[in-house]
């Protein structure tokens, strides 16, 4: 285990640090000689388990996040090989799936890195965990296009939203970002400070805030986009939508849910036993909620000959297509040009 002050002189900061070799009682003695009457001491100690430096709520989340981010690496080449028929016509959500898959393996691989390190070293890397950080809000952004944008979603990733609609939408996913992060970061500390409830639910607020208008957002543009489907007579892609709102429902409450629990945590009790546990509540339940509604995603939105996708290119025809009406369009005016002739020389004879 080692020790670590830091002692603030005039103008002067040092650190001490001190390696304790044995397992014992230490006592920190503090002599004062200077000319003053307050003084500060800040300092850390770090205490080596016999599995390692992370506390017991912490060290189940090394096993956690390695299969993690096994299982969405599996569920990415997974999709990828059966969309790899219609990978050429498939809609922006169709293919933004894959990426929020590959993300959330990022993520879980960076997290896992994060606490095997932890474990080995008795630091804490902060730019790992900023880097997962993203990673989480990535695979989130990813899957909410399709709410947020759904004209987007619908097409060949063809941005049909105006600048107002973008910056505003820009805004919202950062701050989801930055409040997921930092709720996150008080969980992850709520064992070491003993945060009571009143202070992780002042935690949770700005996540819960920003969490709410980003499904106002999406409930208000998944039924704008419903109605025009249907006006359009498009009623597979109406449907689609529905689904699609029905997942951000279930997500929403299962998010809520879990944030609910996190608050209580009933596993941070006096009783150690309990404390190996802490993971799940901490780290297993959010997982486990984006895990299913990425599962209900791909099913909803899984490519095959009916679905749109990979029929639907009303929206972004490609180039060919465009080169094969103008080839068209040529050779009618030809034969019609050609038509014209033949009545102006009959009409001369």
């Amino acid at each position: 285990s080692r020790a670590r002050m830091l002692t603030v002189m005039v103008g002067q900061r040092n650190v001490l640090e001190s390696a304790l070799p044995r397992t014992g009682v230490y006592a920190l003695a503090v002599a004062n000689c200077g000319n003053f009457s307050a003084f500060m001491i800040d300092g850390a100690v770090s205490v080596r388990n016999p599995h390692g430096f992370l506390a017991a709520t912490d060290y189940n989340k090394i096993r956690l996040y390695t299969w993690l981010s096994a299982f969405y690496l599996v569920l990415a080449l997974a999709w990828l090989l059966v969309a790899r028929r219609w990978w050429a016509r498939l809609a922006c959500m169709q293919k933004g799936i894959v990426v929020a898959s590959f993300a959330g393996a990022l993520e879980c691989f960076l997290m896992g890195v994060l606490y095997q390190t932890s474990n080995e070293s008795g630091g804490f890397s902060g730019a790992l965990s900023v880097l997962a950080a993203l990673a989480s809000g990535w695979k989130v952004i990813e899957l909410l296009r399709m709410a947020a944008r759904p004209a987007d979603a619908l097409s060949r990733c063809e941005d049909a939203s105006g600048a107002v609609a973008n910056t505003v939408l820009s805004i919202l996913l950062a701050g989801f970002i930055s409040t997921g992060y930092s709720f996150r970061e008080a969980l992850r500390l709520r064992p070491c400070y003993a945060h009571t409830r009143r202070e992780m639910m002042l935690e949770a607020a700005p996540l819960l805030v920003v969490s709410s208008l980003l499904f106002v957002w999406c409930h208000a543009s998944l039924c704008r986009q419903r109605e025009a489907s249907k006006l359009q007579g498009r009623d597979q892609e109406a449907s689609l939508i529905l689904k699609s709102h029905a997942i951000l429902a279930i997500g929403t409450l299962g998010a809520l849910f879990v944030i609910v629990v996190q608050l209580a945590d009933p596993l941070l009790t006096d009783d150690p036993e309990s404390w190996k546990l802490h993971y799940l509540i901490s780290d297993g339940l959010p997982q486990l909620n984006f895990a299913f509604v990425l599962g209900l995603c791909m099913c909803v939105w899984r490519p095959s000959e009916s679905a749109i996708g990979s029929d639907h290119t009303s929206q972004a025809p490609d180039a060919e297509s465009q080169a094969l009406d103008g080839v068209c369009d040529s050779d009618a005016d030809d034969v019609a040009s050609g038509n014209g002739k033949a009545k102006d020389v009959a009409a001369a004879e």
